[in-house]
């Protein structure tokens, strides 16, 4: 059901997505110039360098599948299922946002400092955990009352 505390876990970390999308990635300092690389910026005016798009789309995608999970109530296997994949997207959004950094680190002379971004996923990962956890326990209640039957 909706009102399950499964609900509230999942709802948070769609929370945190949607702010992590706004939160610096990292931030790129020179002597008389600062980037702030968010998940929005698709380019830069002087530089042929890549945005933050592959981390906003993989941050969409866990938004989208935390987001259809919530309403999966009836089938608890599928949301497990769900939860379990949107695994892999944080683990995908973690390793872009870090080859996102290192490509900067390395192709500008300039000095790029990790931002908050970069704590979002492991932020909605223990939330995607918690949710994990409270399903999996109403799917053993549920067995457990079939049992007695």
């Amino acid at each position: 059901m909706l009102q399950r505390i499964q609900t509230v876990y999942l709802f948070i970390s769609i929370i945190v997505a949607i702010v992590g999308t706004f939160l610096p990635i990292f931030y790129a300092t020179g002597p008389d110039n600062m980037y702030s690389v968010t998940a929005w910026d698709f380019s830069f005016d002087s530089t042929s360098l890549i945005g933050g798009w592959p981390v906003l789309i993989l941050f969409i995608l866990f938004i989208v599948m935390n987001g259809t999970t919530i309403f999966q109530f009836k089938s608890r296997t599928s949301q497990m299922t769900r939860i379990k994949a949107s695994y892999l997207v944080l683990a995908l959004t973690i390793v872009a946002q870090g080859v996102l950094w290192y490509f900067w680190k390395n192709e500008v002379q300039l000095e790029v400092i990790p931002g908050w971004s970069f704590i979002i996923p492991a932020v909605a990962f223990v939330f995607n955990v918690l949710a994990y956890r409270a399903i999996k326990k109403d799917d053993d209640l549920v067995k457990s009352v079939d049992r007695l039957r």
